[in-house]
């Protein structure tokens, strides 16, 4: 997004060290109140650029070239602006497959525990007569021992 000529002259006049009534004056108007509305027009009058120029003492195309540089800066902030809304999605996207894979491993170690109790339950002696149940719950709590053992291993905390 450009910045409006309008704008830019309004900008040069704050540079000068002049006020928009004294630049009004200058230009040849009355008051303020058409200096204001040409400060609203993304393209100004040659006439207006020409007497401008000449009350700031410089010319018009190094009054104006600000605006190209603005283009150039407002194009960088636009390349940015979309980087930084990638990065975001990204981030997004990562958050929602991590959640996923948590979700995932969670199933998994259930359905694994489950048959790991059914196989247990079914070939090992002092397991005989207990319920599956009681073999999962004791197998969530080892899980659950090991997380800890993991967490203060790695020093994460609880």
């Amino acid at each position: 997004m450009s910045k409006k000529e309008g704008e830019i002259l309004r900008k040069a006049i704050r540079d000068a060290g002049m006020t928009v009534q004294q630049f009004a004056e200058m230009m040849g108007y009355s008051g303020r109140t058409t200096l204001n509305y040409q400060f609203l027009k993304d393209r100004l009058d040659f006439e207006i650029k020409e007497k401008a120029a000449e009350i700031l003492n410089t010319d018009v195309q190094t009054l104006f070239e600000r605006m190209t540089n603005d283009q150039g800066a407002d194009s960088e902030k636009e390349a940015l602006r979309d980087l930084v809304e990638t990065q975001k999605s990204l981030i997004r996207y990562q958050n929602e497959f991590i959640t996923a894979q948590l979700i995932r491993n969670e199933a998994f170690e259930s359905v694994i525990l489950a048959r790991m109790a059914e196989i247990e339950i079914a070939t090992v002696p002092s397991r005989k007569g207990a319920t599956l149940d009681a073999v999962l719950d004791e197998a969530e709590s080892d899980v659950q021992e090991k997380i800890r053992e993991i967490r203060d291993r790695l020093k994460l905390p609880s």
